[in-house]
């Protein structure tokens, strides 16, 4: 689940915090009632979700609260270390690449991202939930054939 959209005016962020915090609490455990698990992801620029001291603060008081951690999505901060403050917490994992600048949904090792970093940090963390490849290309026609996608795939998971 997405905490926000954007853009949020930073006059009006505290307030949109505190309601997605309630909410998200509200929305975790009524997926834990009924037998399933939600995931808050964290999200680019100016969205509510888009640091780990934002994360920390939403899943705060919510035990139930799992974690999506976004690979393409962490434009402040680097994702390994990231993923190393949330140990146990982290549910999902979405995996792209960008440019340092902006979401991009580019092929892990396109961008910036240190994948043999990310890889170790959630090896590390003994992490068991989904790898989840999401791309696009780098053009609106452009796209990945299967095999561009599974070679990628194969490639991290060699790290």
């Amino acid at each position: 689940i997405h905490a926000s959209h954007e853009p949020i005016d930073p006059q009006i962020r505290e307030e949109r915090f505190k309601l997605a915090k309630q909410s998200l609490l509200e929305l975790a455990e009524d997926a834990t009632r009924l037998g399933g698990q939600l995931a808050l992801e964290c999200l680019p620029r100016t969205c509510i979700g888009n640091s780990s001291a934002e994360i920390a603060g939403l899943i705060e008081g919510n035990p139930t609260l799992g974690i999506c951690c976004d690979t393409n999505h962490l434009l402040t901060e680097r994702t390994e270390d990231f993923i190393r403050k949330f140990p146990g917490r982290i549910v999902s994992v979405h995996l792209s690449d960008y440019d340092g600048v902006d979401e991009r949904h580019w092929l892990p090792g396109m961008g910036t991202n240190r994948w043999k970093e990310i890889m170790e940090a959630l090896d590390q963390s003994q992490y068991t939930g989904p790898l989840m490849m999401e791309v696009r290309g780098r053009g609106v026609a452009d796209g990945y054939t299967l095999s561009q996608v599974k070679a990628s795939a194969d490639r991290l998971l060699d790290l």
